[in-house]
């Protein structure tokens, strides 16, 4: 029984759009994760009725916190990046979120270091406070976990390639432990410059929205082991993939929907072996980014049909609009040597 918009919000779909090419939908991914944590929070006694749960959010997990403690009765505290729409600030508020906007850094690495100290200063100021700590808790994996767990994919295949947007870590390494009851699991991430996490902070993409598929400071929920390929996308692949998933199936999804698409689309779909399909994540709906992706579906600057990576080895190889790395392809022991 669904008892809270949270519970359909956190329920995804199983969109298959050809045979062994499957799609999970997300309404809002995050809360998904943000609901499970605080569930098995409450039944460890971590938290309880007079607790606070605090985080740093650039939107989408601020949401996904707020409902989950509107849920479970529990107050929140969220300290929001200046990307924080004001749309997005009145929903938090009425679902009874303390909201603090932290003023604009010269640099996303600034900002969220920003947010963390004002969250670590709160904590350590306020009693009944409890740090959610989305990018480094592994405990936020067990929501994907628990998903993922129950799917049933009509082919039963032996080897499923699991394709999503690295970001925090916590949806593709929660998901592929869920799959991996069933399957023997492949794990693909997407990242883009400027992110720290693979290693291409020193590749600027000045149209980029980083936050939410890359990071600007270390997350520890991020298991750089668990991807066998990285594909760095720019804002204008991204933006042109999102817009030909639009067109080609139908699906109003996000800026990483899209990069996710092209890489199954183009890198993983037509080399699947008998016995193997794949699942490509949309952790969300398209109307935060429509504007931004707007021009690309009327007047395309980048030929998709045309786009091909740029193989690389090694950090000072990447490039702009696209670059690829798959371990299977290069000699490296491990993403230490990247």
């Amino acid at each position: 029984m669904l008892t809270h918009p949270a519970d359909f919000l956190a329920k995804p779909s199983l969109l298959t759009v050809r045979p062994g090419f499957h799609i999970l939908r997300f309404e809002s991914m995050k809360v998904a994760s943000a609901l499970t944590t605080v569930r098995k929070l409450l039944a460890e006694g971590r938290v309880d009725k007079n607790s606070i749960l605090v985080d740093s959010s650039s939107g989408i997990y601020a949401v996904a916190l707020a409902m989950a403690a509107h849920k479970f009765g529990l107050r929140c505290k969220i300290f929001a990046s200046t990307t924080v729409d004001t749309v997005t600030q009145a929903q938090l508020k009425s679902l009874g979120a303390d909201v603090e906007s932290v003023p604009p850094s010269a640099s996303l690495k600034l900002d969220q270091g920003e947010r963390v100290r004002r969250v670590q200063a709160y904590i350590a100021a306020t009693d009944d406070a409890y740090w959610m700590r989305q990018y480094h808790d592994p405990l936020h994996y067990d929501g994907y976990a628990e998903i993922a767990g129950g799917l049933e994919l009509p082919e039963h295949p032996e080897v499923l390639h699991l394709i999503g947007s690295v970001g925090s870590g916590a949806s593709t390494k929660g998901l592929s432990l869920g799959l991996e009851q069933q399957h023997s699991v492949i794990t693909h991430g997407i990242q883009p410059f400027g992110s720290v996490t693979f290693s291409s902070e020193h590749v600027n993409d000045p149209d980029m929205i980083i936050a939410g598929i890359g990071s600007a400071i270390h997350f520890d929920n991020v298991d750089r082991e668990l991807y066998q390929s990285i594909d760095w996308l720019s804002f204008g692949l991204a933006a042109t993939a999102t817009a030909r998933m639009y067109q080609q199936i139908g699906l109003f999804a996000g800026l990483s929907s899209g990069c996710a698409y092209m890489v199954a689309d183009k890198m993983i779909y037509p080399h699947l072996n008998d016995g193997e399909s794949l699942i490509m994540i949309a952790p969300d709906t398209g109307h935060r980014y429509a504007q931004a992706i707007l021009p690309y579906l009327t007047n395309p600057e980048i030929q998709y049909d045309e786009l091909t990576p740029l193989s690389v080895r090694r950090r000072d190889d990447l490039e702009l609009p696209w670059s690829r790395l798959d371990r299977t392809q290069v000699s490296m022991k491990d993403w230490n040597e990247f």
